[in-house]
């Protein structure tokens, strides 16, 4: 009787502990289809979020083509909707459509550099030029100025992917003019 208990309990253990692991950076794991990057400032482990917003119809919205929210690591790891503010001064972004189900993104803190957002065969992507290279973009690390306060001073930007011809990892540190 006790190994009948033991064995659905060992299972049950081994799937939620494997299905629900943390990430290396020891933050909770992400949405592997929809997700496309995710950015982060230096200032603690809240990240923004950027998924794929894709329609009934398996296509990008043509209207909000990419989902942008938070998750308050430094809370109870809750998802929350940006403010209006963050939305328009930094993390939202704008967006232009290039072909049949991609678009060109530009986020609004960082007008300097666009990326295209593209969702083939159930795979959501954000291509960009990192380090030279076509990559798939995974995150964005803004470095902020500990000594400022009221309004935040970027000491650099780091964009990390993955090179889409080799499948390696690919990384720029971005300095601001």
């Amino acid at each position: 009787m006790v190994k009948l208990v033991l064995i659905p309990a060992a299972l049950i253990t081994f799937f939620l502990v494997h299905s629900f692991s943390a990430r290396a950076d020891g933050k909770p794991p992400m949405a592997a289809s929809r997700q496309l990057f995710s950015l982060q400032l230096s200032r603690n482990s809240n990240t923004v979020m950027y998924d794929a917003n894709i329609g009934v119809n398996q296509k990008l919205n043509p209207e909000k083509p990419i989902d942008v929210y938070w998750i308050r690591h430094e809370e109870q790891g809750q998802r929350e909707s940006l403010s209006k503010i963050q939305w328009k001064l930094a993390y939202g972004y704008t967006h232009t459509k290039t072909s049949a189900d991609t678009y060109a993104v530009k986020i609004n803190a960082f007008q300097d550099r666009a990326f295209h957002v593209e969702y083939n065969e159930g795979k959501a992507m954000a291509l960009a030029t990192i380090g030279g290279k076509k990559a798939s973009l995974q995150k964005i690390f803004v470095q902020l100025d500990p000594n400022s306060f009221l309004i935040p001073k970027v000491q650099y930007v780091e964009l990390f992917g993955t090179e889409l011809q080799t499948n390696k990892p690919v990384y720029e540190r971005i300095l601001p003019k």
